[in-house]
């Protein structure tokens, strides 16, 4: 028990001492950081550094140029505290995080009533610039903290099927246990010619509106409907840029492992677990953004008795109501075959998220989101990180929220959140519903 406490203890204080020289070095004037030139190639803060095109380019539509090719690194670090009305914590049995405890099922990516490291990324790599010819880059991530777990995936960080057990998932992976994870989020190749792109090896998934990611969405905690998909996929993946409003792409992915309770993505793991990933993105006017994405195979590793179909695809309708007032709607389904028990499991939701900019520091916004899992008395719906939950239920989610930005490279996130159940499920089985709420900040450099 000691061992235990002073590994999480010295975690956090590292991850605290990170921090302050962080945010001791970041300087409020400072430009755009390299997160932003390497993951927002399109952004407007990159005119001085881009070139004017002559073509269709996937840029033209944001800020009318593209930076030339380059290499990069970069650093995401993202640090807070959330806590809930009945004072809740989290437990642990030999070290190993028991997820049906302190309500973080509900949750996904936070721990209650703890001040934790939710990430610390470094990424980096090469853009491509293929307007005019070839073009070849690399792309990596590697990511520690409590959110890396999301990113882990089968044959690389963890075994498949590992950390199960009949009270549900208490923390496994040979990257990392108890609070404290390690995953590749992402590592890829990648070749461009022109209007055409191509990705090959772990990337992050393009179903759904958010990311495990902290810069990629406006909250601190992720909603139901990201727990429907895997965080990553490998496999390869070709994307056509058709001309200024459409997007095409697809190509084949390594599926993911139905066993894992977490549903993160599976990678390295078997040549019988593959499928398709495809989609499309469409600008419909300057107001409206559509984008569909799905993936759907089988898990066939009949050596140890697997014999899954599956399904999951995400529609997402982006609407920018005014300069100010942005709304997202999102509808996911998640469908998983049992051939050999000839059960079904899965869950559909649909998830609203509303920001207003205030001012170019303030942006304010709220969540509303439902989500209902399929399942039977004799086996689990849903993803167990989204609750531990045996039979049709629901799932209702209200936050508020705030991303004020202190700096281009810092931003604070609060958050005030209500969720309810069908079941009692919170303060030891004594509610069906909870209030929460915590602070985090993210670092992008």
């Amino acid at each position: 028990m000691m061992n235990i406490f002073f590994n999480k203890t010295c975690v956090k204080c590292l991850g605290i001492a990170i921090s302050i020289v962080i945010l001791f070095c970041v300087n409020i004037n400072v430009e755009a950081g390299l997160f932003d030139r390497f993951n927002n190639p399109c952004d407007p803060v990159c005119i001085e550094d881009c070139v004017q095109v002559e073509e269709v380019d996937p840029c033209d539509a944001v800020c009318g140029s593209k930076p030339k090719s380059s290499w990069g690194l970069y650093t995401v670090f993202q640090m807070g505290v959330f806590a809930n009305e009945f004072g809740q914590t989290d437990t642990y049995t030999s070290g190993l995080h028991d997820i049906t405890s302190g309500n973080t099922l509900s949750l996904i990516n936070a721990r209650h009533s703890s001040i934790q490291v939710n990430q610390l990324i470094i990424g980096g790599g090469r853009n491509i610039d293929a307007r005019h010819r070839w073009d070849f880059g690399t792309h990596f991530d590697f990511a520690f903290g409590t959110d890396a777990i999301l990113l882990q995936s089968a044959g690389l960080e963890f075994a498949a099927g590992h950390g199960r057990s009949q009270n549900g998932y208490k923390g496994s992976g040979s990257w990392g246990t108890g609070d404290y994870y390690s995953a590749l989020g992402q590592i890829y190749f990648e070749a461009g010619y022109k209007n055409f792109n191509l990705k090959a090896g772990k990337f992050l998934s393009p179903l759904g509106s958010n990311s495990p990611v902290a810069p990629y969405r406006f909250f601190y905690t992720l909603p139901a409907a990201s727990g429907l998909y895997p965080a990553t996929q490998s496999g390869i993946l070709a994307t056509w840029t058709v001309n200024k409003r459409l997007t095409i792409f697809g190509g084949w992915t390594n599926g993911i492992d139905t066993t894992d309770i977490l549903l993160r993505g599976a990678t390295f793991d078997s040549s019988d677990n593959g499928g398709f990933l495809g989609g499309f993105n469409y600008q419909l006017n300057n107001r409206i953004n559509l984008k569909y994405a799905a993936i759907a195979g089988s898990d066939e590793r009949v050596r140890i008795g697997v014999d899954n179909d599956y399904f999951i695809h995400s529609l997402i309708v982006g609407v920018n109501i005014s300069k100010r007032l942005n709304y997202t709607f999102e509808w996911t389904l998640n469908d998983i075959n049992f051939n050999r028990t000839k059960q079904n499991r899965g869950a559909y939701g649909i998830n609203q998220e509303l920001t207003y900019k205030y001012n170019n520091k303030l942006t304010i916004g709220c969540r509303a989101e439902y989500t209902y899992y399929i399942g039977t008395r004799n086996y689990l719906g849903g993803r167990l990180a989204t609750g531990m939950l045996f039979g049709d239920e629901g799932h209702t989610n209200l936050s508020l929220g705030a991303n004020w930005s202190l700096t281009k490279s810092l931003t604070l996130k609060p958050e005030i959140r209500y969720d309810k159940f069908d079941s009692k499920i919170f303060n030891k089985g004594k509610s069906n519903h909870q209030l929460s709420g915590g602070l985090s900040f993210v670092v992008t450099l």
